[in-house]
């Protein structure tokens, strides 16, 4: 399967692509019409991604982004009253908000917006995190019998997990290797946003269709393995399959990470195997 490339919304860049599954960054909330207009002509556009600043509450949310997938980044949610009153308007758009881990009440805040029926994310920065909080809002999106929206990454994770693999939840913020590329103005291609803002590149859009042959790429599959044998937190964390060492230069200081993801695990087995018995059912029923 071909990758996905994550590029910005550079129209030359665009032009240069043909038959491409893209994201497109942005932070003009006011060029998905045409970001979408552009890509769509030679390509296919797979999301925008839009990373704002303000609050979410203020955001010129218009019927205009309507059959446009976004993911919309943002850290501050804002005022509630005001949010509450545009509710219905968000519960309309294909637009997935995701929300700073840094602020501990965001969690509270998504579990509102799912209420409201917006589907949404918690996006993960380094620093605190309230692990509790996380686990809350994981309990709320997997176990919550009221109908919300979904709530990422748990949702992947659940619809992903595999007791006997790994399960990286990278995908949900366009940033597995695996499916995801990173590409700069310049056509250069790097294998992750934090290599592309280093300038460590993989190979260029020349050579694309030979990049799962390069050793930058093989290395990175087994990254894992380099973090795993110099973390000692994550290397006997029972959570390790499903995090995969991305909070390894924190979990000593803030071990609420593995009970976070140890709580995932158990999560997607349940819904997993409620799910395989209501088949069983349906199946005796025929």
């Amino acid at each position: 399967m071909d990758h996905i490339l994550v590029i910005n919304h550079n129209e030359s860049l665009i032009s240069r692509l043909r038959s491409k599954a893209l994201v497109v960054k942005t932070s003009d909330l006011f060029a998905f019409r045409e970001i979408a207009h552009t890509v769509n002509e030679f390509n296919k556009l797979h999301s925008i991604q839009a990373v704002v600043k303000g609050k979410m509450s203020d955001l010129p949310v218009s019927e205009d982004w309507g059959g446009i997938p976004v993911s919309l980044f943002i850290r501050e949610f804002g005022d509630i009253r005001t949010f509450i009153r545009k509710s219905g308007l968000w519960r309309t758009l294909p637009v997935r908000v995701f929300l700073s881990s840094a602020t501990p009440e965001n969690f509270t805040y998504l579990q509102l917006m799912a209420s409201l029926g917006v589907d949404c994310g918690i996006w993960f920065e380094d620093g605190n995190t309230d692990w509790q909080a996380g686990a809350d809002l994981l309990h709320y999106a997997v176990y919550g019998k009221a109908p919300h929206a979904s709530i990422e990454p748990f949702v992947y994770l659940v619809d992903n997990y595999k007791a006997s693999e790994q399960t990286d939840f990278s995908s949900v913020y366009f940033n597995d290797p695996e499916r995801y590329l990173h590409v700069d103005d310049q056509g250069n291609v790097a294998l992750s946003s934090g290599d592309l803002a280093r300038g460590e590149f993989a190979c260029t859009l020349e050579n694309l269709q030979d990049i799962r042959e390069t050793t930058a790429y093989q290395e990175r599959l087994n990254v894992w393995q380099e973090i795993f044998l110099n973390s000692e937190s994550c290397s006997s964390c029972p959570a390790w399959r499903v995090c995969l060492g991305k909070f390894s230069k924190t979990a000593a200081e803030q071990p609420g990470c593995k009970d976070l993801f140890s709580d995932m695990m158990e999560a997607a087995e349940f819904v997993q195997s409620h799910a395989s018995e209501r088949r069983v059912k349906e199946l005796c029923r025929l």
